[in-house]
């Protein structure tokens, strides 16, 4: 277990300090959230649903703050960063708009990536850890 790629060692010490035999209900809560997130985020991008896309990286921003997966939480910031500037854009111009929308592909591209090895981590940590 020594070698977790998404989760802070320090965050997950503390965690289990403070919830003690809570923690892996902690893991499966995050875990069903992520799979959650990821499934709105997949509609919402194939729907063109900027605002609702916002708020769910948004929110899976913050909870994977609260559980130390810095990873995901840089890659939230910057859809969420371009999500506002598209919601702002109105009657910008057609280059202007494609070159936000590559982003916002790239960006998204880059965290659905990471989806399966996320939750392969969070079986281990729960595998190591069980409820």
């Amino acid at each position: 277990m020594n070698a977790l790629q998404f989760f802070d060692q320090y965050t997950l010490a503390s965690l289990r300090e403070i919830m003690e035999e809570d923690f892996p209900a902690l893991l499966q809560t995050y875990r069903d959230d992520v799979l959650d997130k990821f499934q709105t985020i997949e509609s919402s991008k194939a729907a063109g649903e900027t605002l609702l896309l916002k708020k769910t990286v948004h929110s899976l921003k913050g909870s994977s703050g609260n559980v130390g997966v810095m990873r995901l939480i840089d890659i939230c910031q910057h859809i969420e960063e371009l999500c506002v500037r598209r919601l702002e854009s109105g009657d910008a111009d057609a280059h202007s708009l494609r070159q936000l929308e590559d982003r916002v592909t790239f960006y998204l591209s880059a965290l659905l990536e990471l989806k399966e090895p996320l939750l392969k981590e969070i079986d281990l940590l729960l595998a190591n850890n069980p409820i």
